[in-house]
C-alpha cells in the first residue's frame, strides 16, 4: 500500500468517524450545559467590559472598534484550553495594546483529547506510512468543530450582554463589531453596529437586482422593505433588526441566524424557509405565515457535522396573532412572553419549546404537543 493510499485508508476509517464522535459529544455536552457555559461567557465579557471602562476612564484606552472571542490553536497544541476576549481600537489587530481577558475551559476540549489519543494507537498498525504527526495534524484539523460551538454559545452570550450597565458604559467606535472563531482566521460576527450603511432605496434596489440572490451577513438595520420579493435567496446570519418587511414574500429562503428583532413583519410569507437560530424578539409578525418552515434543534450525522440549530428560535415577546406556523419545526423554540392569539400550531414540533404557563391557556396545542414544551 502507497503512503497516499494508507493516509486515505486512515482518514475514511479512523479520522472522519473521530470528527463524529468529537463533535456529537460537544453537541451533546453544550446542550446540556448550556446556562452554565453562558454564565461563564457572560461573566468574561462582563469582566472584559469593566476593564476596559477602567482603562477608558484613566484616559489610556481608545475607543473599542472590535471584541473578538477566539481560539489560539497554538494553546490547544500545548494543551491550554483556554478562551479568549479581546478588545480593540478602530486598528483591530494593529491596536498592540488590546484588552484581554481569558477563562479556562477545558471541558470543550475533552471529546478533542479522548479523540487525540485513539487516533495515536490507530495510525501504528500502517507502519511507516502513517505517522504520528499525520495523526496530530488530524486532531488540529477537528479544532474547527470545536470553535463553532463556542461560535454558539459567544453568540447567545453577547444576546445577555448587550444591555447590561457594563457593556453599555464602555466607549465605542461608530463602527463596532463583536465577533468570534479562530485569531486571525475563521470567525463570525456576533454583533454589529455600523456608521456608514445603506438606504433603504439602495437595498431594495440590490435586492431587486440580484433577484434570488446571496445576501448573508449583511447590515438591513431600521430600514424600509416591505413588500419586497425575498423568495428563493440566502440571508443567513443578516441583520434586520428594526426593520420594516411587511407583507414581503420571503419563501424558500434561508435565515438562519437572522436577526429580526424588531422588526415589523406584518402578513410576511416565511412558508418553507430555514429559521436555524432565528432571532424574532419583540418583532410583530401579526398574521405571519410561517407554515412547513424548518427552525428547530438539530444533531450532528456522520456525512454532516455542522448542526445548525442550536439555540432554537426566539419567538420571545414576538406578536403572533393569527399567525399560521404549522407543520413547522420549532422544537427547542422560545415562545415567553409572545402573544399567540389565534396562533396556529397545528401539526408542529415543539419538544422543548419554552412558553409561559399562562400563555398555554392562549393556545390549542395539542395534548401530544402539551407533553413536549416546557412551561415556565
Amino acid at each position: 500500500m502507497t503512503r497516499e493510499k494508507a493516509l486515505s485508508h486512515f482518514f475514511e476509517n479512523e479520522v472522519y468517524k473521530q470528527n463524529y464522535e468529537v463533535v456529537k459529544a460537544l453537541d451533546d455536552y453544550c446542550k446540556s450545559e448550556k446556562e452554565q457555559l453562558l454564565e461563564k461567557f457572560s461573566n468574561a465579557f462582563e469582566d472584559l467590559c469593566s476593564e476596559i471602562a477602567q482603562l477608558q476612564e484613566k484616559g489610556e484606552k481608545e475607543d473599542i472598534g472590535y471584541i473578538h472571542v477566539y481560539v489560539l490553536r497554538t494553546d490547544v497544541l500545548f494543551k491550554e484550553y483556554q478562551v479568549w476576549f479581546s478588545a480593540y481600537s478602530e486598528m483591530f489587530y494593529m491596536d498592540t495594546k488590546p484588552v484581554q481577558v481569558s477563562i479556562l475551559m477545558p471541558e470543550l476540549f475533552d471529546s478533542l483529547e479522548a479523540s487525540e489519543q485513539y487516533l495515536l494507537k490507530k495510525f501504528k498498525p500502517y507502519v511507516m506510512k502513517v505517522t504520528k504527526d499525520d495523526a496530530l495534524v488530524a486532531v488540529q484539523q477537528q479544532v474547527l468543530g470545536i470553535v463553532r460551538y463556542v461560535v454558539q454559545v459567544a453568540r447567545a452570550a453577547v444576546k445577555r450582554i448587550l444591555s447590561k450597565d457594563g457593556f453599555q458604559s464602555i466607549k465605542q467606535a461608530d463602527n463596532f463589531i463583536i465577533s468570534c472563531g479562530e485569531y486571525r482566521d475563521y470567525s463570525e460576527a456576533l454583533h454589529l453596529r455600523l456608521s456608514n450603511v445603506r438606504t433603504s432605496d439602495e437595498v431594495r434596489d440590490m435586492i431587486n437586482a440580484k433577484h434570488h440572490g446571496e445576501f448573508d451577513n449583511e447590515y438591513f438595520v431600521g430600514l424600509e422593505l416591505q413588500d419586497l420579493d425575498l423568495r428563493n435567496s440566502n440571508f443567513c446570519m443578516t441583520d434586520f433588526s428594526g426593520s420594516n418587511l411587511s407583507q414581503s414574500d420571503m419563501r424558500y429562503s434561508s435565515f438562519m441566524v437572522t436577526n429580526f428583532s424588531r422588526c415589523k413583519m406584518n402578513q410576511v410569507d416565511l412558508k418553507d424557509t430555514l429559521l436555524h437560530d432565528a432571532d424574532f424578539e419583540n418583532a410583530n409578525l401579526h398574521g405571519a405565515e410561517i407554515c412547513n418552515a424548518q427552525g428547530g434543534l438539530t444533531e450532528p450525522k456522520l456525512e454532516r457535522l455542522y448542526s445548525p440549530g442550536f439555540n432554537g428560535v426566539n419567538f420571545r415577546g414576538a406578536d403572533l396573532t393569527d399567525a399560521d406556523l404549522s407543520n413547522s419545526d420549532f422544537s427547542g423554540a422560545d415562545f415567553r412572553a409572545a402573544v399567540l392569539k389565534n396562533t396556529k400550531f397545528d401539526g408542529s414540533a415543539l419538544c422543548q419549546a419554552l412558553f409561559d404557563k399562562g400563555s398555554l391557556r392562549q393556545t390549542s396545542l395539542s395534548d401530544a404537543q402539551l407533553a413536549e414544551v416546557i412551561a415556565k
